[in-house]
């Protein structure tokens, strides 16, 4: 992919997978296992980047059970983030 000046690629990609679990009388779901991928490139510190997809997938997650994600339809920036952080609401146990 192209690099920009700062080094980064603007055309990383990356796949997630979840298997979950929903009580049909609660509406209550449970993520009980997520697979997740992703194209780095160049990984110059391997728990440095196993941390960050790990914790890709718990804000998306976390966002997918307990909050509404905005997103602008032209430009695909997230327009709740700012001072919403899904850390502060309860967020589900990942398993190592």
């Amino acid at each position: 992919g192209r690099t920009s000046r700062s080094g980064f690629s603007g055309t990383n990609a990356g796949a997630q997978f979840a298997e979950v679990e929903v009580d049909t009388e609660t509406g209550e779901v449970r993520a009980k296992r997520v697979t997740a991928t992703a194209d780095a490139g160049k990984v110059l510190n391997a728990n440095t980047a196993q941390s960050q997809v790990r914790g890709g997938v718990i804000q998306g997650v976390s966002y997918a059970l307990f909050e509404d994600r905005v997103m602008d339809a032209k430009g695909g920036q997230q327009l709740n983030a700012v001072g919403r952080p899904t850390w502060r609401k309860a967020s589900p146990s990942a398993a190592a």
